[in-house]
């Protein structure tokens, strides 16, 4: 069998089917908006709450998960941020850590953010986003 080379819809497609999976193990229903013109992937649901979730692909370097906190458009080269009144986390699927991780909209800026795995090199520990503080698990207990 050939390798396949993924695209970054099939990466995309990837982080989202496991963020399905994760959220349905932790009990709750899995809502997805028709068409492509919403700003989040999916909504879930658990006795009557509901969160808007923005699925990504975390990729792994330098001891941290980076994702993006913008949505691109190719063609007019243009960036656009997502803001508390259009999704309420990012759901973040790192296949490293095989784990999911939910990062509220307000906690990042800019076109990315970084959750940490590793101690950064420069023992920097103010501002510092420790991805084990974002697992989906413990978030969906404080929720």
């Amino acid at each position: 069998m050939t390798d396949v080379k993924l695209t970054l819809n099939m990466i995309g497609e990837r982080a989202q089917g496991a963020i399905v999976a994760e959220v349905v193990k932790y009990g709750y229903t899995v809502l997805i908006p028709f068409g492509e013109a919403h700003r989040y992937d999916m909504v879930v649901e658990k006795g009557g709450k509901f969160l808007r979730l923005q699925c990504k692909a975390g990729r792994y370097s330098n001891g941290g998960i980076n994702f993006n906190t913008c949505s691109s458009n190719w063609y007019n080269k243009t960036r656009k941020r997502y803001t508390r009144e259009e999704i309420d986390y990012f759901a973040v699927y790192c296949e490293y850590t095989e784990k999911v991780y939910l990062v509220p909209v307000e906690e990042v800026g800019g076109v990315g953010g970084t959750l940490r795995v590793e101690p950064p090199a420069n023992n920097q520990t103010k501002g510092v986003r420790w991805a084990e503080d974002f697992e989906m698990r413990k978030v969906i207990e404080r929720e």
